[in-house]
Formats: structure tokens, C-alpha cells, sequence
């Protein structure tokens, strides 16, 4: 029952639509602030105004999840921070939660955290088959320089691979 709606350029929305999309908005040719949106949770992977746009198109009820915004305000707790920087992101985040409270949606900034056993739980899917990674390109370890460089583009379609062996 899952239905996913993602942007892209129109040159990607094939290769997009082919992992599974089932909705393409093409961002050179569409904005997606006019094509509607009533979504429960909204990815917002790019930060800046992107991440209060993401309060226009959630449904109320919804959630914005950021990979690149403000952290949440729950993130100092979690950390352990004291007062200083309890307040810092307070101030970081604040038009994120007043976008987030005009919309009726809730905010939660994403931090990565190492974790061997999502890592063994992920490489178990991917073995069976139920996660099947994108990769663009591989390099060799020698070649960092140039996959660094390569990355920088922001043309890659999937991950870039470095070979260590």
C-alpha cells in the first residue's frame, strides 16, 4: 500500500521510476510546490529552504524527516548537551518547528550513528536480495583522488564504490 513520489531530473526519471517510484516529479521541468502534495512523511535530503518547503506538502498529521536540515530539538538531549547548545539548536531549528506547527506535522532530523548490526542486518538484505544497491561507479583505493573529484560532479547515479582490496 505504499506509494512513493520523488523528484528528479528529467533525464533520471526512467532510471528512477525503475527502483520503484511511482510518481516522478521532474524538477527541471515541474515544481513540486504546484503539483499538489498531501503526503504522510516527506524526505527532505537537500536542508536549507527545502526543509521548510517540505511543511507545504506534508498532510497534517504528517512528518518531515531531514537528513540535512536543522537538527530536532530533541538531538541536544540525546547528546547530552548542555544549555549552550540546547539553545544554539533551539535557534537553528527555530523556523523549521514554526513551519512544522502551521502544518500540523511534526520534525525529526535524521543523524547516522555507527551501528555494526544495522551494517549485518543490512548486508543480510542485500544478500537475499531484498535491497538491491544502485552503484554508479567503482574505484580503487589508488584512484581516491579521482572518485572524490567524480563525486563532486553530484552526477552520480547510485553510490560510488572504493575498493580497499
Amino acid at each position: 500500500g505504499l506509494h512513493v513520489t520523488t523528484t528528479t531530473s528529467s533525464k533520471n526519471a526512467d532510471f528512477v521510476k525503475s527502483l520503484g517510484a511511482d510518481r516522478i516529479i521532474a524538477y527541471d521541468r515541474e515544481n513540486y510546490l504546484e503539483q499538489g502534495g498531501d503526503y504522510d512523511i516527506v524526505y527532505d535530503t537537500l536542508g536549507g529552504d527545502f526543509t521548510v518547503d517540505a511543511f507545504k506538502v506534508v498532510k497534517r498529521g504528517g512528518a518531515v524527516i531531514s537528513l540535512s536540515g536543522p537538527p530536532d530539538r530533541d538531538f541536544a538531549r540525546r547528546m547530552g548537551a548542555g544549555l549552550v547548545v540546547r539553545v544554539a539548536v533551539w535557534l537553528m531549528s527555530r523556523k523549521v518547528y514554526a513551519a512544522a506547527e502551521a502544518a500540523g506535522a511534526s520534525y525529526c532530523w535524521f543523524f547516522t550513528e555507527p551501528s555494526g548490526d544495522q551494517l549485518r542486518e543490512i548486508a543480510a538484505l542485500v544478500e537475499c536480495g531484498a535491497i538491491k544497491p544502485v552503484i554508479d561507479r567503482e574505484f580503487a583505493f589508488t584512484e581516491l583522488p579521482a572518485a572524490l573529484e567524480y563525486l563532486e560532479k553530484g552526477r552520480a547515479r547510485g553510490k560510488v564504490v572504493l575498493k580497499v582490496r
